[in-house]
């Protein structure tokens, strides 16, 4: 079956806009990304014990996307009263995790697979990256509801 779907430019603004004393300080950067054929946005409640947010695999099947395909990930913190906190799990193990606050929390990714990846060393220059196999989630105190975004080529 062929696709009906043509692939699209996705576009990302990000906006800082303030004026102090009197004077506008605030900047605005767009970054466009081509050929996005698959867009999932989603609202999920996070419990507080772990539970897989985002799965990277091999292939796309339910719950996982193509490592290869992402080009773009935001999760953002929509709760008002909880922190949750993200882990990037790796080929080993834990190897970050981000703190997304209550409102303003907001992890933001564009990515390719040449840049897809991380290490837990401690020195950078010998860094050794591995891909993202798991993005896990976890609310601190109470059930949180996270807003997600995942687009593919």
């Amino acid at each position: 079956m062929a696709s009906s779907i043509t692939a699209a430019p996705l576009t990302i603004k990000i906006t800082e806009d303030i004026t102090l004393n009197g004077q506008q300080q605030g900047t605005t950067n767009t970054i466009t990304t081509a050929n996005i054929a698959e867009f999932s946005r989603r609202i999920v409640t996070i419990p507080t014990s772990e539970v897989n947010l985002i799965s990277l695999g091999d292939a796309n099947s339910a719950g996982t996307f193509h490592d290869t395909d992402v080009q773009y990930i935001r999760i953002t913190n929509l709760d008002d009263t909880n922190y949750v906190t993200l882990s990037f799990e790796g080929d080993d193990s834990v190897d970050f995790c981000v703190r997304l606050d209550k409102n303003r929390g907001t992890y933001l990714a564009t990515l390719n697979h040449a840049s897809l990846g991380m290490d837990d060393y401690a020195d950078i220059s010998a860094a050794t990256l591995e891909a993202i196999n798991t993005i896990k989630a976890i609310a601190n105190t109470g059930a949180c509801n996270l807003e997600v975004v995942v687009a593919c080529k």
